[in-house]
């Protein structure tokens, strides 16, 4: 059962999950409508949780890719350039920062001077969530 106490565990939210899935359907139409009502109730819960959660996990990337920012910066001045780049690759990765229209290098490209370009895999923070939440 949910301690109040402490914070939810992702495992107590796959109970309550597993828990709806058994809602009791031999009831009358009052207790309906109340399940209704309290399903509702759960509907706003979870997705206040989920922009919670989405914040935090978002202010966290953004911490990671400043650190990531700052080593690129370092290697910038030591005159390491694929130590730059990699920095920057991976900031990229943890932050909203999408690739630069101006530096089509980092959108990739299928290679042979025909012109076409590899799709880019998104894999930055608006990335990551829309999967965990199985949104496009």
């Amino acid at each position: 059962m949910i301690d109040s106490a402490s914070g939810v565990t992702t495992g107590e939210l796959d109970s309550l999950v597993a828990a709806l899935a058994r809602l009791d359907e031999k009831v009358d139409d009052a207790e309906r409508v109340e399940q209704l009502s309290a399903l509702e109730r759960l509907k706003s819960a979870v997705a206040a949780a989920q922009v919670r959660v989405t914040v935090g996990f978002v202010a966290s990337q953004e911490q990671i890719a400043d650190g990531w920012r700052e080593h690129g910066r370092a290697c910038s001045d030591a005159g390491d350039f694929d130590g730059w780049r990699q920095a920057r690759d991976n900031a990229r990765r943890a932050s909203l920062e999408e690739p630069s229209p101006a530096n089509p290098a980092s959108e990739g490209s299928s290679g042979g001077g025909r012109g076409r370009k590899r799709p880019v895999l998104a894999n930055g923070i608006a990335a990551q969530v829309a999967l965990a939440r199985a949104e496009s």
